[in-house]
């Protein structure tokens, strides 16, 4: 068993003992989820334990522990199979067998520390950069694919966060975040700043082997939401190219609509050039240069929603919606049910993917 994970999950046993000597607590969630396409079906029990321990208003820590047991066909792209980012690894099977893994691993363990002005985290967290609802190009230390059924599942990377508050509105982050080569490791700089009802974001980071320089905007305008997001890379094995985002979103009594266009210079827009390679190597998420995403939510009742997105390839025409309904059985138990579906033309980004049917019942303590 790898000697990482061992250390993490002894120091979880110790944590019960801890309340004597700092606050803890204990959150998480338990999940079934199934999920249907033609000749395929998967399903996963998941439990995750969040340890949440305040040493002092300055130390806190922040342990999440997996444990999932899945069945079927795993062969399903989801989060549950997601590439990974990490640098440790801290995930292993308990059992493999035909149409059966079970697994525990660690989503995060961090500790942060806020002295003054400075915070600084080091360990497995989220570094959420970006204002993009469907892409995020800033987002590149953990990416997150819009096509993920399980849309609250964000992964984590193994670094160490240094945020300096310069002023009540503004602040400057340095991260470093290990890559299991380390002449890849990625170091990045960013500065935020809130200038009346507008946030401003620039940074500027070596990615593994790639320069990257990017901005992103947030702001309003009359009741509208407007996003910008914006980088351009400087590629070691590619020719350099930009990646932006404008977005906007609105909320009427019930229903709330937001649409967004990506451009990915990265990509082609012809079908016959898309790099497959990288897209299966988890190097990029789109293949195309254009799209459009749109996003629709309902209210019918207080527990009752709909939703509804849909991501058009506007290159080779492609497209995927999925339609859902969320329904709040209690104030911690929610169900949630809907279908992916992909359509287009042969070789398509889209078209070459099937209809995937499935639910969520996630019961969170």
């Amino acid at each position: 068993m790898n000697k990482i994970f061992i250390i993490l999950l002894i120091f979880i046993f110790l944590l019960f003992p801890l309340p004597v000597f700092a606050d803890t607590e204990l959150r998480g969630y338990y999940k079934n989820l199934l999920l249907k396409d033609e000749d395929k079906f998967l399903g996963a029990n998941r439990l995750r334990l969040q340890f949440l321990i305040n040493f002092s208003p300055e130390l806190k820590g922040d342990i999440q522990y997996t444990n999932q047991l899945s069945f079927g066909d795993i062969l399903f792209n989801t989060s549950m199979q997601e590439p990974d980012y990490s640098f440790f690894k801290t995930d292993k099977k308990l059992l493999a067998q035909d149409n059966l893994d079970w697994k525990h691993s660690f989503y995060r363990a961090y500790v942060s520390f806020n002295i003054s002005s400075i915070d600084f985290v080091i360990g497995r967290q989220r570094v959420a950069w970006g204002t993009g609802r469907f892409w995020n190009p800033t987002d590149i230390l953990n990416p997150y694919d819009p096509l993920d059924i399980e849309s609250s599942e964000r992964p984590g990377v193994d670094a160490a966060l240094l945020k300096i508050n310069l002023s009540r509105l503004s602040a400057l982050s340095l991260v470093g975040a290990l890559n299991k080569d380390i002449s890849t490791t990625s170091i990045a700089s960013r500065y935020h700043a809130t200038i009346g009802n507008n946030d401003i974001s620039m940074m500027i980071g070596k990615f593994k082997e790639d320069m990257v320089i990017g901005a992103d905007y947030a702001g309003s305008f009359k009741g509208a939401g407007i996003r910008a997001e914006s980088t351009y890379t400087l590629a070691k094995n590619e020719e350099p190219y930009w990646k932006f985002v404008l977005s906007t979103d609105y909320a009427f009594p019930r229903l709330y609509v937001l649409g967004e266009y990506y451009y990915n210079g990265q990509g082609s827009r012809n079908k016959l050039f898309y790099n497959m390679q990288k897209l299966l190597k988890g190097e990029m998420l789109n293949l195309a240069q254009n799209y459009l995403g749109l996003l629709l939510s309902y209210d019918i009742h207080p527990l009752l929603k709909l939703n509804f997105q849909m991501i058009y390839n506007l290159d080779d025409l492609s497209y995927f919606f999925s339609p859902s309904i969320l329904y709040s059985v209690s104030s911690n138990i929610d169900f949630i049910t809907g279908l992916n579906r992909f359509a287009g033309e042969e070789n398509s980004e889209y078209g070459k993917n099937s209809t995937l049917l499935y639910s969520q019942l996630q019961w969170s303590f």
